[in-house]
């Protein structure tokens, strides 16, 4: 597929950032979201230069936080231009495995690392079986792969898929304390009690209950406690989405007890920056699933998922100080949530006296406290060096790799990813790339030895 003129500028500028003396990834998304918008911010915060490749079919648009953006028209022009710059490691997102991803691992532009929200293998999920091969195959050929939480480690463990390359578990983590920001949404009504959800959750109106809300919503109202819904992006109407859900449709349930109770309110979804300007407002956050007590029933997830999954809505309940309402069937979750003492057993709503109890955590200094040291420990500014470090341990990895290419009309396609480079070539290479670590090494010495000092001193 041919590229644009403008694509053809901007190809040489990534070039040259690539050349240059500062650390440099290339991430690659066709479904851009949050989770690349925050790792960008926080690596840019380092000294790395972060280059996007994108196709825009999200609500979301790169703006001003990366170093470049190139944007492509079709799924191969992003493979195409990623050849063209040769990054020195490229990280791909996806959703879960598709072909552009699968592209990438197959004729890799450079090293490749790989980071899915959905790990899809026979013992976590209980549909689309046919992702379960190509998934296999992705996991297997990357170079690295950056892990939101233990799903493709339960993969590995449950389902025989291979990981050949170094794992990083690097979940959501929080992005700043907008709280604090004046345009923030400020709490109010001390006697009043209202939690918060956010994101995807199965809709009872669709006929998945693994995770949805609709019996707690009641439970809820019975207990005058407030219950407001922010649903996904997915139902953000926005240009350049391919996502256009209907709230009326699917919320007809929350919308219907919104009228009759009064205790449950859906909103509107917003950009993620507009949503964490309002949840500072709310008192709980909340994660359930699989707990049928609660009116939940596992259908097309498994209870290994339930074991493994984490959930990118905490970090966003961390950024507004929240702490979180859990059940234990959310396994991983609830364990990561009750180490750091921010978890409130969400089972509590079966008995009588909750209302009361959430009011004595809401008004507790000793919780806000916790809830506080929680968000320090995870936020985003203090794990990326982990990233940084984890990228120069794949790029160290695969350092006499030649990702070999071949003309095929206007552009270099990979014709094996594994052809060692001439001799002369690779000692020139190496000598290169040791050049630039050392010079990288010495620059960044200031803040790594700050670095070690903060985190001793916590």
């Amino acid at each position: 597929m041919a590229v644009s003129a403008e694509n053809r500028v901007r190809i040489a500028e990534a070039v040259r950032m690539v050349l240059g003396s500062e650390p440099c990834v290339v991430f690659v998304s066709s479904l851009l979201r949050a989770r690349e918008i925050k790792m960008a911010t926080a690596l840019r915060a380092i000294g790395w230069k972060v280059i996007l490749l994108y196709k825009q079919t999200t609500p979301f648009t790169p703006g001003a936080i990366f170093d470049l953006a190139i944007r492509a028209a079709a799924d191969s022009e992003l493979h195409e231009i990623a050849v063209q710059i040769q990054p020195p490691v490229c990280h791909v997102f996806s959703g879960a495995v598709d072909e552009i991803i699968l592209q990438f691992c197959r004729y890799k532009p450079g090293p490749v690392v790989v980071d899915l929200n959905d790990v899809f293998c026979p013992s976590m999920f209980n549909y689309l079986s046919e992702r379960f091969a190509p998934t296999k195959e992705c996991l297997a050929l990357a170079d690295g792969v950056c892990a939101r939480d233990l799903q493709p480690r339960f993969a590995e463990r449950y389902d025989g898929f291979e990981i050949n390359g170094p794992t990083l578990w690097f979940p959501e983590y929080g992005w700043k304390e907008f709280s604090k920001e004046p345009r923030a949404a400020r709490k109010k009504d001390a006697d009043e009690i209202r939690v918060v959800s956010i994101g995807t959750m199965t809709l009872e109106s669709q006929g998945w209950y693994d995770s949805g809300l609709l019996a707690l919503a009641k439970m809820f109202a019975e207990q005058r406690i407030h219950l407001h819904i922010y649903p996904h992006w997915f139902y953000l109407p926005a240009p350049g989405t391919v996502f256009n859900f209907n709230r009326e449709k699917d919320f007809k349930d929350f919308i219907e007890l919104e009228r009759k109770t009064g205790y449950v309110h859906v909103h509107n979804s917003l950009f993620f920056d507009e949503l964490a300007r309002e949840l500072p407002q709310y008192d709980f956050g909340i994660v359930s699933g699989g707990c049928e007590d609660l009116g939940q029933k596992l259908k097309f997830l498994r209870q290994e998922y339930m074991r493994a999954c984490y959930s990118g809505r905490i970090s966003d309940f961390l950024d507004a100080r929240l702490p979180v309402l859990i059940n234990r069937e959310v396994v991983f979750n609830e364990w990561l949530l009750r180490r750091n003492e921010i978890a409130v057993d969400l089972r509590g709503i079966l008995a009588l006296g909750f209302r009361e109890k959430l009011l004595a955590i809401k008004n507790s200094q000793a919780w806000a406290e916790k809830v506080e040291m929680a968000a320090r420990r995870f936020s985003l500014s203090a794990h990326a060096p982990r990233l940084a470090a984890f990228y120069n341990r794949v790029i160290a990895l695969n350092k006499n790799v030649a990702y070999a290419a071949v003309k095929v009309g206007d552009f270099a396609v990979p014709a094996n990813n594994h052809r060692v480079r001439p001799p002369w070539r690779t000692s020139v290479h190496w000598i290169t790339r040791q050049v630039r670590t050392i010079a990288r090494q010495l620059r960044s010495l200031p803040r790594r030895i700050h670095n070690r000092l903060f985190l001793a001193s916590r």
